[in-house]
């Protein structure tokens, strides 16, 4: 398929999904057609892929509407935007329990990276730099290995192919032999300890999910390595795990009400 009609495919499936969003009691393919100005024959066949994957519905007499699959795209969506929000009091637990710098990170299937949603920074003075919006690689540190651990094996064969160095130590990645041994042991702990003293560095991490299944991103504890004998991580990785636990429940729980 050429380039200009791949393209002029996606455009007019959108106008498509934006009219059936708008039309909740769903529109016959004719009149559909109509509003769009488009062939009756070429609309139909990009319902058809649509209906594949779950976007559309259609119901008796040719009647469409928008499918379940649109629903939870716009949920999703809607609840990285929300993420925010739901997490700000698990962040101030953590932060109020260890003083130390709370995080919570947002997956970017696009990027195949993680972003920084928000952060409650430490009272130290020492500490690291870390702001909303930052990427993280994640391969490495405990937040970005908390979702490498539970996204689907070929998302994770993509995130090892690409990665290159280290962000803090320059090293390139090591080899799947150690890595995967490790992702076994986050997803058996639902939980990513890190501990790097060459570059100062320490965390713990856990993973969010929406509905328990597909993960969203993750919730951590991050400091300087120095400070790493002051707390008992056992049990910072159990507050971490609960707190990871108590906002997937409350994704959930929005996503019903």
């Amino acid at each position: 398929m050429a380039a200009n009609e791949q393209k002029g495919s996606v455009v007019r499936s959108m106008a498509i999904l934006k009219l059936l969003a708008r039309r909740q009691d769903g529109i016959k393919l004719k009149d559909l057609a109509s509003e769009l100005g488009l062939p009756s024959s070429s609309i139909h066949r990009l319902l058809q892929v649509l209906a594949r994957e779950g976007l559309v519905d259609r119901g008796d007499g040719q009647v469409y509407r928008a499918g379940p699959g649109l629903y939870h795209l716009a949920w999703v969506v809607r609840s990285r935007f929300d993420l925010a929000h739901l997490s700000r009091p698990f962040l101030h637990r953590l932060w109020r329990a260890w003083d130390e710098t709370a995080v919570l990170a947002a997956y970017n299937p696009a990027s195949r990276k993680a972003t920084v949603v928000d952060a409650i920074l430490t009272s130290h003075p020492l500490r690291h730099a870390i702001d909303a919006g930052m990427e993280i690689e994640l391969p490495w540190g405990s937040l970005g290995k908390a979702i490498l651990a539970f996204l689907p094996d070929d998302e994770t064969r993509a995130v090892m192919a690409t990665a290159s160095v280290g962000p803090l130590s320059g090293l390139p990645l090591p080899p799947k032999k150690f890595i995967l041994p490790e992702l076994e042991k986050i997803r058996r702990d639902k939980c990513a300890v890190y501990f790097d003293p060459n570059n100062d560095v320490a965390g713990v991490s856990a993973p969010i999910f929406l509905a328990r299944e597909e993960i969203v991103g993750s919730i951590g504890v991050t400091m300087p390595s120095v400070r790493r004998n002051r707390h008992d991580f056992d049990e910072m990785a159990a507050a971490v795990r609960q707190a990871a636990l108590e906002l997937t429940e409350l994704i959930e729980f929005s996503s019903k009400s």
